[in-house]
């Protein structure tokens, strides 16, 4: 198991060097501005940008039996969100504790304590759930963020919406009102009805972050080398293995807060 574990730590951490890139000189100027905001003691605020996954839906045969049997009850005023284009509300008992917010909040907090700096995070979750991206998506953003972490675009290919120039526009927007720009991939269930969907808006992801020269955090790559080495695929995914376990979420909550902390220079 310690052999396993340790192989799980090497594998992440080469993947977050390849992942993260600091070779070029756009990567090496991200880096001083990442570190020259952390080395500040300061609350950083860190919008999480996205679509149900950013949210946190999940489902779960237990969670269904309990709905079942009267144990838990939705409602229409609980606290969910309303999927406005089809007309469907999710209630909030569809919402996984943690979320990934919560965990990239509670895990990045952790290391910059330990790390000795005295800047913390804040992260706000504007996920909604079945939204899809387009070229002024940027506007419902809820705050004035320091940093944003972009998951987003997968519904495009799912509901088949246009997707070409939308993540690029967003990007723009973000980066011009002086947010850093992180960009993530979907983890995936393979051979799911689904999965090509996303599959297909992991790639654009990457050319884009790729042609936009902003950091990509790839945390499909992630999930697969944690399933590889440490982890049952199962455990990190729903019922409909689309979205994550609150397991699947607290993990690709760490691995973004690994990704961002990587970037501070502590030389």
């Amino acid at each position: 198991m310690k052999k396993r574990s340790f192989l799980f730590l090497f594998l992440l951490l080469c993947l977050l060097m390849t992942a993260c890139g600091q070779s070029d000189k756009g990567n090496v100027k991200h880096i001083k501005k990442v570190t020259a905001l952390f080395e500040e003691p300061q609350e950083i605020v860190i919008d999480c940008f996205g679509d149900s996954i950013t949210w946190g839906q999940f489902n779960s045969e237990e969670l269904e039996q309990q709905i079942q049997n009267g144990e838990i009850h939705p409602s229409l005023d609980d606290g969910g969100q309303l999927f406005e284009d089809y007309g469907i509300y999710i209630s909030s008992v569809y919402q996984s504790d943690p979320t990934y917010p919560q965990s990239l909040r509670t895990n990045l907090n952790q290391k910059l304590k330990e790390a000795g700096y005295g800047a913390s995070v804040r992260t706000v979750n504007d996920g909604i759930s079945g939204d899809w991206l387009t070229k002024d998506s940027f506007r419902r953003i809820s705050c004035d963020p320091d940093i944003t972490v972009v998951l987003f675009c997968g519904n495009n290919f799912y509901f088949n919406q246009p997707y070409k120039g939308t993540l690029e526009k967003n990007i723009d927007a973000l980066q011009k009102a002086g947010s850093i720009v992180y960009l993530l991939t979907y983890p995936l269930f393979p051979d799911r009805i689904h999965t090509d969907d996303f599959a297909s808006a992991n790639q654009y992801i990457r050319e884009v972050a790729k042609k936009k020269n902003v950091r990509l955090i790839d945390t499909y790559q992630m999930f697969e080398e944690a399933v590889e080495t440490s982890y049952n695929r199962e455990t990190l995914f729903s019922k409909d293995c689309i979205h994550l376990s609150p397991l699947g979420y607290d993990l690709l909550g760490q691995f973004v807060a690994e990704g961002i902390f990587a970037d501070l220079d502590q030389d």
